[in-house]
């Protein structure tokens, strides 16, 4: 299978590799705040406790919010790009195409 190649600058190479860094870092930060505060609670049992933690953090510290968001832009901007690469300015048609030579529907 051929895949179109990225047409990524190296500002948005560097934009992409800063976000992940910081992200990682202050991932981890919360991550080890998070195993901090659970040996001494001992009070989570079940997943959506786990999810209003996270929310909890992510009302305190905003710029985990604003990595993520980062993050996710890039990832949005470098699968547009390449969905623009393979099936053109029409999608619906060049992905139909596309899909119809490998006799996908």
């Amino acid at each position: 299978m051929d895949y179109p190649e990225l047409k990524l600058t190296e500002e948005d190479l560097k934009e992409i590799d800063e976000s992940i860094k910081r992200n990682d870092e202050e991932r981890m930060e919360f991550v080890k705040k998070y195993a901090e505060w659970l040996k001494k609670t001992k009070m989570i049992t079940k997943d959506i406790e786990y999810v209003e933690l996270y929310a909890e953090e992510l009302i305190n510290n905003p710029k985990l919010f604003e990595q993520q968001r980062v993050f996710i832009e890039s990832q949005m901007k470098a699968s547009k790009e390449l969905f623009l690469n393979k099936f053109g300015e029409n999608f619906n048609e060049g992905a139909r195409k596309y899909l119809k030579e490998r006799d996908l529907i």
